[in-house]
């Protein structure tokens, strides 16, 4: 019986516990979701492969299909997924006790639209609240399910917002909330007023009457606490500070940079006292306001007025000077730009300015449309050249002069003289006290120096090695023989050295050197002494020959890669057991022509070097007047970019010896100065036949540093190659000896000699902070010889300089302004200025980084609807830095 019941039981799969046994059991079950990503409300297929214990495929057995994640997707019996909301989700097949599971995702479709359940709301407090209601709608016009919005509050201190859209009010004013998605956005007024109670809190004025920031002021009324601790005032939302207070009058003081930057508008004052909320209205004006006609300017020079700036309803087109007013030297890596955010945002309409209108939206103007990000530049070319033009034919193009490949090696020469002469100084800080207590002790003059001081003579001397890692301990012993001597200098020609194997024109440069030397007796030493200082100062204490030696060699033209034109170096002021390249004595060292080729066709000609020799012997021997003046009256050296400015400016007073002998103050334009520089090759006009290197490498620097003021400084070098602050420390020089000097000579003479450096000496010689004039200096930059514009501030100009005029003359000659044709395009705009464009009302705006000591400018110009609020921030929103400055000029 035991066995018949067995084989029933088999035979009919018993199953015990009604779990049925698996004729083929699963082992392994795989699913594949097709796709594996939906959109809400679209559906996806799951398939499922059952495979048994050998691996085959079990045919006609289904898994049960489950969705881990039912509000994010649901799956039926037959593996169709749907979409219910955005997420991460999962699905799961089972057979028996197997289970694969498989990840997915639900995405939102794309939104075209989101509406909120109302525009406007009142909110009463205390305790008052309003629910927002978003619907987001995709391209079909279907509603996204449960969409991920964003919420804010324009002000949150008014009213805030929750994640869900609950709006509850916090103080009496007015706010925007917006709420946003994939770059749709909808917003909702909402008005936050006392709840109306019998014996609440009245305002009924406020003395003085117009709120302003950081000021006190009297809430007359009724209905307050008779204490100071039985009162609470908030005013446009942020809490003020209580004085003393009586039944109908409180004294507040409103805190200073707690209010966002706005245009004026009105508020409400609110009072809370005896448990009941209640108030007034007054106007609020944070902006400060800046009224100016036509030609008139102000420079916002206190960091704490930087910041929100309002013009009135006037129109018309404002230049706008951002800066960095920083004071320190700048050098790589040890200041970063500071970059600003510039925000404008339109204000109260000049009819309505009596009766000031309701808040407006900060958070509204802030995420308006951009101002126009494109760059314009103002003053180009005119159909017609200025009277000061001469209207002569480019020379570029003509073999005479390849101006693209000089003026590429004046500029890599300069990057190789700065760091001569950083080391030079150095070198000099370093040993200055040793100096100076070896120059205290009697000395003899240097009989090798006593011989060179005769035509003819030979003998000895170095030449430092500048492409050795110290080169005061490094140079070159070479043989000279003395060509010139004059009552100031010495000129030799080295006679033993060759140049890239090839004999020199040792012998045959004796004409040139005896010009030179003759140049240098009756134009630039007058120039030196009667403007800097004296070069000889300490030759008593050195060679004791009254006379500055240069030495002339091709072992210089071989240096740093052929990049020195001529060097002096500070080594020469110490003994030779300290410094073993020393001459001991005021020398320079300069490189030689090496070809007999007649005119300027090689570089390397006489008439070549004739050309831009000249103006570096007077440039380098100022350099030895600061080294030697300053440090005989134990003074601080000068910083390099204004050493290097002031060099600058040696060569500008050269200049003009060249320009008819023309003073400063002059407004000296193109064809007079620069267009003949580049006519020297030319008969015609005859004063411009072989003229030297002049004012071409000061208004080429000059108009590279304009272009891109930004990430330069006239402070220093901002990167390795950097060498734009020889023309820009110039400039800044030149402007404020142009507008703060009684005397010319005197002003260059008193910053030569100084007892302070740097922005100090600026300052001293100017009576005037450095805040300030930066932004003088750089709208004066911009706007000189502006067409149609008469600065009521004189300094808004360069007297010395037609600035409009010269750029203008560059870009006819080596740009396109007269042939578009015209190769190579060296100077391609008449104006080197690219100014942002902005137009009055919203506009969001961020600058490149401003290095220390340097600006960007905007233009705003266009219709405007009412005032115009200017506010200046940071990056991250906060208040600007507070080096940060501004300065406005109203043009039209």
């Amino acid at each position: 019986m035991k066995r018949l019941c067995l084989l029933i039981c088999v035979a009919t799969a018993c199953r015990g516990n009604d779990t049925p046994v698996e004729v083929s059991p699963v082992k392994a079950i795989n699913v594949t979701l097709s796709p594996q990503q939906i959109v809400v409300g679209a559906t996806a297929q799951a398939s499922a492969v059952l495979v048994d214990q050998a691996g085959n495929a079990i045919v006609g057995r289904k898994p049960q299909w489950i969705s881990l994640t039912p509000a994010v997707v649901s799956i039926d019996s037959e593996g169709v997924i749907t979409g219910l909301q955005a997420g991460g989700a999962a699905v799961r097949a089972r057979a028996g006790s197997v289970t694969t599971d498989a990840p997915m995702v639900v995405t939102n479709p794309v939104v075209s639209g989101i509406v909120l359940s109302r525009d406007t709301a009142t909110v009463l407090i205390p305790n008052g609240a309003v629910q927002l209601i978003a619907t987001v709608r995709d391209e079909t016009g279907n509603i996204i399910a449960n969409p991920p919005i964003t919420w804010q509050s324009s002000a949150p201190l008014i009213a805030t917002v929750n994640t869900l859209g609950l709006v509850t009010g916090v103080a009496t004013g007015t706010t925007t909330i917006r709420a946003s998605i994939d770059g749709q956005s909808a917003q909702s007024l909402i008005t936050v007023k006392p709840m109306p109670v019998a014996g609440a809190p009245v305002v009924i004025a406020i003395n003085p009457p117009v709120l302003q920031p950081g000021n006190v002021f009297t809430l007359v009324g009724n209905n307050f606490g008779a204490t100071a601790a039985a009162n609470a005032v908030v005013v446009d939302g942020v809490p003020v500070t209580i004085n003393a207070a009586t039944a109908n009058a409180i004294s507040v003081t409103l805190p200073a940079a707690a209010f966002p930057c706005e245009p004026t508008h009105t508020v409400f004052v609110q009072v809370t006292a005896n448990g009941l909320v209640g108030g007034g209205t007054a106007p609020l004006k944070v902006a400060n306001a800046r009224t100016l006609r036509p030609g008139q300017s102000v420079v916002v020079s206190s960091p704490s007025d930087v910041r929100c700036n309002e013009l009135p309803q006037t129109g018309g087109r404002y230049v706008l000077s951002v800066y960095n007013a920083y004071r320190g030297q700048v050098r790589p890596g040890t200041i970063g730009g500071v970059p600003v955010v510039v925000r404008g945002a339109p204000g109260i309409p000049a009819a309505a300015s009596a009766s000031i209108g309701p808040r407006a939206s900060a958070a509204s103007a802030a995420s308006g449309a951009s101002g126009r990000a494109s760059v314009v530049s103002p003053g180009a070319a005119p159909a017609t050249f200025p009277p000061a033009w001469n209207g002569g034919l480019p020379l570029i193009g003509n073999s005479a002069f390849e101006a693209a490949s000089r003026l590429r090696r004046a500029r890599e020469a300069q990057q190789t003289h700065e760091r001569i002469l950083a080391s030079n100084l150095d070198y000099l800080r370093e040993r200055a006290p040793a100096i100076r207590a070896r120059f205290a002790r009697p000395r003899r003059p240097l009989a090798s120096s006593a011989q060179i001081a005769t035509v003819g003579t030979v003998t000895q001397l170095k030449v430092p090695n500048l492409d050795a890692p110290n080169f005061c301990a490094s140079s070159f012993v070479v043989g000279v023989r003395t060509v010139f001597v004059g009552a100031h200098t010495i000129i030799v020609e080295d006679t033993s050295s060759r140049f890239e194997g090839r004999a020199t024109l040792q012998g045959r440069m004796n004409s040139s050197l005896v010009l030179l030397g003759q140049e240098f007796e009756t134009v630039m030493w007058p120039i030196l002494t009667s403007n800097f200082g004296n070069p000889l100062v300490l030759d008593a204490q050195l060679s004791g020959t009254g006379k500055v030696v240069m030495l002339f060699s091709p072992r210089v033209n071989a240096l740093q890669q052929g990049r020195v034109q001529g060097f002096s170096v500070t080594c020469d002021f110490q003994a030779v057991a300290q410094a073993p390249s020393s001459n001991v004595g005021e020398y320079f060292y300069a490189a030689v022509p090496t070809s007999l080729a007649a005119g300027y066709a090689s570089p390397e000609s006489r008439d070549s070097w004739m050309r831009t020799i000249r103006a570096t012997v007077i440039h380098e021997v100022k350099h030895v007047v600061q080294f030697g003046e300053r440090l005989s009256r134990s003074l601080p050296l000068e910083e390099i970019s204004w050493e290097e400015g002031m060099a600058r400016n040696v060569e500008e007073l050269y200049a003009r010896t060249f320009y008819n002998n023309r003073p400063a103050r002059q407004d000296v334009g193109y064809a007079a100065s620069v267009g003949c520089d580049l006519r020297f090759a030319q008969a015609a006009p005859p004063e411009c036949a072989n003229r030297p290197l002049l004012m071409l490498r000061h208004f080429d620097a000059l108009y590279q540093y304009l272009s891109t003021p930004e990430p330069f400084s006239p402070l220093g070098r901002v990167f390795g190659t950097d060498v734009s602050f020889y023309a820009s420390a110039w400039s800044l020089e030149r402007w404020a000896n142009d507008h703060f000097a009684t005397s010319e000579s005197q002003f260059l003479k008193d910053f030569t000699l100084s007892p302070v450096t740097g922005i100090q000496n600026l300052e001293a010689r100017t009576g005037r902070p450095w805040e300030e004039m930066m932004g003088e200096w750089s709208l004066a930059l911009y706007l000189d010889n502006e067409p149609g514009y008469v600065s009521e501030n004189a300094r808004l100009r360069f007297p010395s300089w037609n600035l409009r005029d010269i750029w203008l003359g560059l870009c006819s000659d080596l740009g396109p302004c007269v042939n578009p044709a015209t190769m190579p395009q060296l100077y391609p705009r008449a104006n080197p200025f690219q100014a942002r464009a902005l137009q009055f009302g919203t506009f969001t705006v961020s600058s490149a980084p401003i290095s220390g000591g340097s600006f960007t400018i905007f233009e705003l110009t266009g219709t405007q609807a009412g005032s115009q609020l200017i506010e200046i921030r940071s990056a991250s929103g906060s208040d600007p830095a507070p080096t940060i400055r501004l300065a406005i000029a109203r043009v039209q």
